[in-house]
């Protein structure tokens, strides 16, 4: 029997490393990606949370694996690049550190396919503390997410590794 969290954080770094190449030119540093239940939050991202064994201080992007079975696979992967574009922001923008979710932050999202929203829908507030998203059907998210479940990087019906 394979083990379910070697299976998990395979299909996680899989993913990250298909969004970093097709979405963010492959720019993206590597960081700790985390399973975490107990917030309420679908993800998160934490500048440099850990350091690593040769002493290299890595970002935290954590996922919440309870809500992986709840959400369409589409979904689950669109929180998994709002985190890396928290991720970019924090490598090669300006994050502001009262406000995770600001303008240069939105404008990274839209280009990528993924509007910011604080409903989740059409019309929310685009920037603040608390921002969702919802994909836009004809942005590059969709394509490259679609890409990577043919592929089989990432199976849809249980968002392992297939």
């Amino acid at each position: 029997m394979t083990s379910p969290s070697l299976t998990l954080y395979t299909s996680l770094q899989a993913a990250f490393d298909h969004f970093n190449e097709r979405l963010f030119e492959g720019q993206l540093p590597p960081c700790l990606i985390t399973l975490r239940s107990a917030s309420r939050v679908y993800g998160y991202h934490h500048a440099g949370r850990f350091v690593s064994p040769d002493g290299q201080v890595l970002d935290e992007l954590g996922m919440h694996p309870g809500f992986f079975t709840l959400r369409p696979v589409e979904a689950v992967m669109s929180t998994l690049v709002h985190e890396l574009v928290h991720h970019w922001q924090n490598h090669f923008g300006t994050p502001s550190p009262s406000n995770p979710h600001n303008r240069e932050w939105a404008s990274k999202m839209v280009s990528l396919g993924l509007q910011p929203s604080k409903t989740g829908l059409p019309g929310g507030k685009k920037t603040g503390r608390s921002v969702s998203h919802y994909i836009l059907p004809d942005g590059p998210f969709m394509p490259v997410c679609r890409d990577l479940l043919i592929r089989g990087i990432v199976d849809p019906k249980n968002g392992t590794v297939s």
